[in-house]
């Protein structure tokens, strides 16, 4: 008998070809092997006798087969081969649906109502106090004074007998010198430069051993367990009680997310570098604020674990943040973020939480189905060229808009029209130029710089600190914060109730109250502003010399008539004979004094 060895093989490396080096296939695992075996079932490679001789081991090696089969993975079933092709074929398609992207489609939005509604009359009588009052009140400092009181005990065997007042004092000076802003502390306390308001309430030496020793938290109570999970521990009673005023202001219907920086150039683990930023160097804060930069939550960035509990871990560390930060916000929300944070992932799982998400978006993040116009096209059709791409489903739209160089965004509920006309600079024509400007481009600059206004308002007045401790760095950083979000409350507050500009208090004013609330004693303006020249009350605006008030002249050298004496006593004013009663208490002298002669003045300006 002459064997067929193309007949004979093929079977045999195809067989080879599905199983590989296994043994069995299981479904679940395998399922594209076996819908290849499936497909090809008519090949029948076996004679009667290897059937028979295929049930005779069978029957032998029944004993090796385990009794629980679920545990090995086995699954028993009498299902013919085509059913099992057909559970397969849409396992395998299950939540699978074919997804398209329409060029210059129609996009609508969904309908998601807000329910939240801020009603400033509720705070028509607050007092920048007040507003302070929501993220710092008398039990914190109480909070912070005994742990200090303790960490000073534990490491120096020493009584530090720091009170709640004298607390409150620490923090109205350090906010009083950000207002200053002189360039080294120690200044405040100096001779020629010190401002009394500040060196009368506490000492320099007293204010250098409080900031050293400063605590907010009892190291010993912390459980191992716990230092572990929170890296953030030693400021963590701070931090719930700052986001606990957050959570308390009502909710808006856009939001930003974004990246805040704390700025600290010491040793320290959560220390990150983000390139771009004004101060680059520092602790990551990932902040949620309206347009207006009202913060209404916050996290601290501490490491790939900080979102470890969150869901969506799986969508990364920027859309993670989205999610966490998203927790406390009403649904219907618009949340606006940039291409650090923006996937198609978090567009879809913000959906399906009734929330909505526009954000610029990288291109490499983008599904390849999508074909765009590329940049060199899109650069001779002109600034101000757009197009818009929508997914099949209705649920996902992306932009491209030309202006220097092309930029990309995506959204849940905004899209190219109403387009408006925005000013652009032409290098080319010297001059201003009108461009077209897509609707989802012109609500992302007006809402995402809400983070930026926030980080601006600090800077100008920071409570500086030079430490290498990145708590003091933080402390300080969550009391700017806590007295800026006060500031950009008080000040929409007033606009909202129809109160002037002029009628508003400036931020500056406004930390300058907070400080004499905190030092608790009246601080008078020429002892705040010690400056060399006064503000002219002229249009020009500009610096004038201050003019010093003549001092009171000191009780000496001043005549008085001397009644002592019966007759008068000669004048000893040289090239004077006269003589007289008019007496100089201090030169225990006489001198002449009419309206005729002066010879007490005479000899007093030799």
């Amino acid at each position: 008998m002459v064997l067929n060895t193309d007949t004979f093989l093929k079977p045999i490396l195809f067989f080879l070809e599905i199983f590989g080096r296994q043994n069995v296939l299981r479904p679940g695992d395998d399922d594209e092997a076996l819908l290849q075996l499936l497909e090809c079932s008519d090949i029948d490679i076996s004679s009667d006798e290897d059937t028979e001789e295929f049930k005779e081991t069978e029957e032998e090696g029944q004993e090796d087969v385990p009794q629980n089969e679920e545990e090995e993975g086995y699954t028993s079933s009498d299902e013919p081969l085509s059913e099992i092709q057909k559970r397969i074929s849409a396992e395998k398609n299950k939540g699978q649906k074919h997804i398209f992207w329409n060029k210059m489609g129609q996009f609508i939005p969904p309908n998601i109502p807000f329910s939240s509604n801020p009603d400033p009359s509720a705070r028509h009588e607050w007092t920048p106090k007040d507003y302070v009052s929501m993220y710092l009140d008398d039990s914190d400092f109480t909070n912070i004074c005994n742990c200090t009181n303790i960490r000073y005990f534990s490491e120096k065997q020493k009584n530090l007998n720091l009170t709640v007042d004298e607390t409150k004092t620490f923090f109205g000076i350090s906010v009083l010198m950000s207002c200053l802003k002189y360039p080294q502390i120690k200044m405040y306390w100096a001779k020629m430069t010190k401002v009394l308001s500040i060196s009368s309430a506490m000492t320099r030496d007293r204010y250098f051993q409080i900031r050293s020793n400063l605590k907010v938290v009892i190291d010993n109570e912390i459980s191992e367990e716990q230092k572990k999970a929170d890296r953030l521990f030693k400021v963590r009673p701070l931090i719930d009680r700052i986001l606990k005023g957050c959570h308390a202001l009502p909710r808006y219907p856009d939001v930003a997310i974004d990246e805040q920086m704390i700025p600290f150039f010491g040793v320290c683990t959560m220390k990150q570098f983000v390139r771009g930023k004004p101060n680059p160097e520092g602790l990551k804060n990932f902040v949620c604020a309206t347009p207006q930069g009202l913060v209404l939550d916050f996290d601290i960035y501490q490491g790939k674990n900080t979102f470890l509990g969150n869901k969506c871990q799986n969508l990364g560390v920027g859309p993670s943040a989205v999610v966490k930060l998203s927790e406390t916000l009403s649904e219907g929300t618009h949340i606006y973020v940039d291409r650090y944070f923006t996937t198609m992932g978090l567009l879809e799982h913000m959906l399906d939480k009734n929330m909505l998400v526009t954000g610029t978006i990288m291109k490499s993040r983008l599904p390849k189905s999508i074909n765009l116009t590329s940049e060199k096209t899109m650069s001779r059709l002109g600034r101000g060229s757009s197009e818009q791409d929508v997914r099949s489903d209705n649920k996902i739209n992306v932009v491209q808009w030309y202006d220097m160089k092309s930029v990309l965004l995506t959204s849940t509920a905004l899209q190219i029209e109403p387009s408006d006309t925005c000013k652009r600079w032409s290098k080319k024509d010297s001059k201003y130029i009108q461009i077209s400007r897509p609707n989802i481009v012109k609500k992302y600059n007006e809402c995402m710089g809400g983070i930026d206004l926030i980080d601006r308002m600090i800077s100008y007045y920071r409570m500086g600190a030079k430490t290498k401790k990145w708590t003091v760095k933080t402390i300080f950083h969550l009391f700017d914060l806590a007295i800026a979000n006060s500031w950009i409350l008080y000040r929409q507050d007033k606009k909202a109730l129809g109160y002037q500009e002029k009628d508003i208090l400036k931020y500056v004013d406004f930390k300058i109250i907070i400080a004499e609330h905190f030092i608790q004693r009246q601080v008078s303006n020429e002892n705040i502003f010690p400056s060399m020249c006064t503000r002219n009350s002229s249009s020009t605006g500009k610096c004038s010399p201050q003019v010093s008030t003549p001092k009171k002249r000191k009780i000496e050298h001043l005549p008085i008539m001397d009644s002592s004496q019966k007759n008068s006593v000669r004048c000893k004013n040289s090239k004077c004979n006269g003589k007289t009663k008019v007496f100089c208490e201090s030169c225990r002298m006489h001198f002449c004094l009419t309206g005729n002669k002066n010879c007490y003045k005479e000899f007093h300006h030799k």
